[in-house]
Protein backbone atom coordinates (compact mmCIF):
# COMPACT_ATOMS: atom_id res chain seq x y z
CA UNK A 1 0.00 0.00 0.00
CA UNK A 2 2.79 2.16 0.65
CA UNK A 3 4.07 1.90 -2.93
CA UNK A 4 0.42 3.12 -4.25
CA UNK A 5 0.75 6.15 -2.00
CA UNK A 6 4.23 7.39 -3.23
CA UNK A 7 2.99 6.54 -6.94
CA UNK A 8 -0.33 7.54 -6.94
CA UNK A 9 0.56 10.54 -9.10
CA UNK A 10 2.01 8.17 -11.46
CA UNK A 11 -1.19 5.95 -11.59
CA UNK A 12 -3.23 8.41 -12.08
CA UNK A 13 -1.47 9.88 -15.21
CA UNK A 14 -1.30 6.68 -16.50
CA UNK A 15 -5.04 6.16 -15.63
CA UNK A 16 -5.89 9.11 -17.42
CA UNK A 17 -3.61 8.32 -20.87
CA UNK A 18 -6.28 4.97 -20.84
CA UNK A 19 -9.11 6.68 -20.72
CA UNK A 20 -8.20 9.02 -23.53
CA UNK A 21 -6.87 6.29 -25.64
CA UNK A 22 -10.20 4.30 -24.65
CA UNK A 23 -12.27 7.43 -25.55
CA UNK A 24 -10.90 7.88 -28.91
CA UNK A 25 -10.93 4.64 -30.16
CA UNK A 26 -14.96 5.12 -29.22
CA UNK A 27 -14.89 7.93 -30.95
CA UNK A 28 -13.13 6.74 -33.94
CA UNK A 29 -15.88 3.56 -33.78
CA UNK A 30 -18.86 5.75 -33.57
CA UNK A 31 -17.43 7.68 -36.59
CA UNK A 32 -17.59 4.51 -38.61
CA UNK A 33 -20.72 3.67 -37.98
CA UNK A 34 -22.65 7.06 -38.51
CA UNK A 35 -21.01 7.22 -41.61
CA UNK A 36 -22.20 3.48 -42.46
CA UNK A 37 -25.92 4.49 -40.97
CA UNK A 38 -25.72 7.61 -43.01
CA UNK A 39 -24.95 5.46 -46.36
CA UNK A 40 -27.67 2.83 -45.80
CA UNK A 41 -30.38 5.47 -45.00
CA UNK A 42 -29.21 7.47 -48.00
CA UNK A 43 -29.46 3.95 -50.24
CA UNK A 44 -32.87 3.10 -48.34
CA UNK A 45 -34.31 6.56 -49.40
CA UNK A 46 -33.46 6.05 -53.05
CA UNK A 47 -35.18 2.56 -52.79
CA UNK A 48 -38.39 4.06 -51.74
CA UNK A 49 -38.11 6.90 -54.10
CA UNK A 50 -37.57 4.67 -57.00
CA UNK A 51 -40.13 2.09 -56.25
CA UNK A 52 -42.54 4.97 -56.00
CA UNK A 53 -41.67 6.06 -59.42
CA UNK A 54 -41.85 2.93 -60.73
CA UNK A 55 -45.38 2.72 -59.00
CA UNK A 56 -46.32 5.98 -60.43
CA UNK A 57 -45.04 4.37 -63.72
CA UNK A 58 -46.59 1.60 -63.86
CA UNK A 59 -50.26 3.43 -63.48
CA UNK A 60 -49.24 6.18 -66.05
CA UNK A 61 -48.75 2.97 -68.55
CA UNK A 62 -51.47 0.80 -67.52
CA UNK A 63 -54.42 3.93 -67.57
CA UNK A 64 -53.19 6.09 -70.83
CA UNK A 65 -55.93 8.67 -70.08
CA UNK A 66 -54.86 9.18 -66.60
CA UNK A 67 -51.54 11.15 -67.94
CA UNK A 68 -53.24 12.95 -70.36
CA UNK A 69 -55.52 13.91 -67.65
CA UNK A 70 -52.73 15.70 -65.53
CA UNK A 71 -53.08 18.43 -68.16
CA UNK A 72 -57.02 19.15 -68.18
CA UNK A 73 -57.28 22.77 -66.70
CA UNK A 74 -60.84 21.32 -64.84
CA UNK A 75 -59.54 18.65 -62.84
CA UNK A 76 -60.29 18.49 -59.51
CA UNK A 77 -58.03 17.77 -56.66
CA UNK A 78 -60.35 14.43 -55.89
CA UNK A 79 -59.45 13.45 -59.53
Amino acid sequence: MDWLDSHSGSVQAIATLVLVALTGYYAWVTRGLVRETRTIMLASARATLQARMDRSSEMMIGNLGLFESLDEAESSDTD
